[in-house]
């Protein structure tokens, strides 16, 4: 699946000899400079009434642990860490699927924080119709 999803991700350009990230990496790295001190979501934050699943890839330069825990403070929030996974979790395999639907049933099987069960990634098999060579 994490081959499939870097393929997907990517497209392939001649003028930097190979494959390339399909968004601005310039965007997210202007994002990235600014956000520590320019980004401020407290209020539209604190004005949410509703159950929230946060979910944060444990990889991520973006939402900082520090942040999510402060997130986590308000009531009717659950926070899920997806392992070996950046600031936009696919939610592609069929453990981080499982534990958004249990949530969103209302299971209260996680308790207030919780972390994806980890799913190794897949090895193609040579018959595999999906070829990347």
């Amino acid at each position: 699946m994490r081959l499939l999803m870097g393929y997907a991700q990517t497209k392939w350009s001649d003028g930097e000899g190979g494959r390339v990230y399909r968004h601005d990496v310039r965007a997210m790295q202007a994002y990235r400079t600014s956000a520590t001190r320019s980004v401020r979501q407290c209020k539209e934050w604190d004005s949410i009434r509703c159950p929230v699943l946060v979910i944060r890839g444990m990889l991520t330069d973006t939402l900082n642990e520090a942040t999510a825990r402060r997130m986590l403070k308000k009531p009717q929030v659950t926070l899920m860490h997806v392992p070996e996974t950046g600031h936009t979790p696919a939610l592609a395999e069929p453990n981080h699927i499982w534990c958004v639907h249990q949530w969103l049933l209302n299971r209260d099987i996680f308790g207030r924080e919780f972390s994806s069960p980890y799913s190794p990634p897949a090895v193609a098999a040579e018959h595999s119709p999906l070829r990347l060579d």
